[in-house]
């Protein structure tokens, strides 16, 4: 009650200083004064009309931290007193701020009229704002003002999730302010998401059992239509898995006198230990002759200068508290394994003639073939010269005589290059045919005129005894 008194001295205040349309004070509030319907005085004068609104009603809706303009502008003000309310409440009266009213509200004056500003705007400034005239039966404009709230978000968890390969992973997102609500959505930085989606809405994603390939950094983003921009947090997700390693040569050819590189990546989670080793003995940064070093997933393994005693199997370990995993690559001066084609070029009973590539970094001189019958147990041999085809290709052929009808023979080739002769291939399997000549299905051209012919000497003696007359047509 005491608040409300305060407040209608105030007001009386300014009403006093300026000047009122009645006679006295008492005529304010007197009720022989008639009002029509647009609270207007009825007795005669246009002095004692109360104004009309040039403003019109607004509903406003600022962002956060914006300027609120709300306008108050009558058709004439001589004579009168505005006052503003929040809420109900009044905050200014004529051009006066009342009470402990937060400092960044203040009026922008106008000719008849004036403004109500607000800076800074902030959730609590939402609300119903009036704009009254003194009167009797006071006449008033209604302002709404909504605000909106930039949105804050945030995950769970935090920061990171560490999995277990085969587990589930679930990362949530909320939004812990924010006006209107914005929807959310998640989407995998740098990457498309496992599900091959670009992105996926809602305020959750489930990974019922994650590999390897799930892990990354997880963006969840704030999506609305109000010119925000939007809000980001990002987890990252750890899969812990056993290693897996990829090898980029498994059987590396050479010549004394090159560097050489081994090399593996090793993908793991935990970071893995690796070591490496040459035919089963350890190699370390001090063993002579060798260079180890890393760049991220990629391990290297660098033979300086490769001579004959460097030639052998190279395998890189790698191991964490999930398991091991172990990769090999053999690293060789000698021609690589020939690869015989599967069909001879020529076979008959007594003979094959097969073909074979191999590469070797170093000229190929000599193909070495042994052979022998599936039964048999002594080998064959014979040498072919080697002939040059692209880059480190070379082509051989032999035929292989003396051999027996419908029998199989086991095949295998050597290479001999600079380094000496290679291990021979891998054998394989090819059958002579029957014995005999191989018949052809078509008839040929001369076999059709073969018979042509015998079949005219037949008609000859016919011919003959008819021109003789001894042989008579009834």
């Amino acid at each position: 009650m005491k608040s409300l008194l305060i407040q209608l001295v105030l007001l009386m205040i300014p009403l006093l200083a300026l000047g009122l349309p009645y006679s006295s004070i008492e005529d304010l509030y007197s009720p022989e004064y008639d009002y029509d319907e647009d609270n207007e005085v009825s007795e005669e004068g246009d002095v004692m009309k109360a104004p009309g609104f040039v403003s019109e009603t607004m509903n406003l809706v600022v962002n956060e931290g914006e300027t609120i303009r709300l306008p108050c502008i009558v058709t004439r003000l001589q004579g009168f007193v505005l006052l503003w309310k929040k809420n109900d409440n009044i905050i200014t009266v004529g051009d006066q701020i009342l009470g402990n009213a937060d400092s960044r509200y203040y009026l922008e004056a106008k000719e008849n009229g004036n403004n109500l500003m607000i800076s800074l705007a902030e959730p609590g400034d939402e609300g119903e704002f009036v704009c009254q005239v003194s009167a009797f039966k006071p006449t008033q404009i209604h302002h709404s003002v909504k605000i909106r709230v930039r949105p804050s978000i945030q995950t769970s968890p935090v920061k990171s999730l560490t999995v277990k390969e085969g587990e589930e992973a679930r990362l949530y997102c909320r939004v812990v302010a924010g006006n209107p609500k914005p929807k959310l959505k998640w989407r995998r930085k740098g990457d498309i998401m496992p599900t091959g989606d670009e992105e996926i809405m809602g305020e959750v994603i489930i990974f019922e059992s994650v590999t390897r390939h799930y892990e990354g950094t997880y963006e969840c983003v704030t999506e609305d239509d109000y010119g925000f921009e939007p809000i980001t947090r990002e987890v990252q997700l750890h899969v812990e898995y056993a290693p897996v390693i990829e090898q980029e040569q498994t059987y590396i050819k050479t010549e004394a006198g090159e560097e050489i590189h081994v090399t593996c990546v090793v993908h793991a989670y935990p970071e893995p230990q690796v070591e490496w080793e040459k035919d089963g003995q350890p190699i370390d940064e001090h063993t002579n002759g060798f260079v180890i070093n890393k760049s991220g997933d990629r391990h290297n393994l660098i033979l300086l200068v490769v001579k004959k005693e460097f030639f052998g199997d190279y395998s890189c370990r790698a191991r964490n508290e999930l398991g091991v995993a172990t990769k090999s690559a053999h690293v060789s001066g000698y021609a690589e394994e020939a690869r015989i084609l599967k069909t001879p070029i020529k076979s008959s009973p007594q003979s094959l003639q097969i073909e074979w590539t191999a590469q070797s970094e170093t000229p190929i001189t000599i193909f070495r073939v042994q052979f022998m019958a599936h039964d048999s147990t002594d080998w064959s041999e014979v040498d072919v010269t080697a002939t040059k085809l692209e880059n480190a290709d070379w082509y051989g052929k032999a035929d292989l005589m003396n051999l027996q009808p419908s029998t199989e023979y086991m095949v295998k080739v050597s290479s001999m290059n600079t380094e000496g002769y290679s291990q021979f291939s891998g054998i394989q399997l090819f059958t002579t045919p029957a014995k005999g000549p191989v018949k052809q299905k078509t008839i040929s051209s001369s076999s059709s005129a073969k018979m042509s012919v015998n079949l005219l000497l037949c008609f000859i003696p016919l011919i003959s005894s008819l021109i003789t007359g001894k042989v008579f047509i009834k």
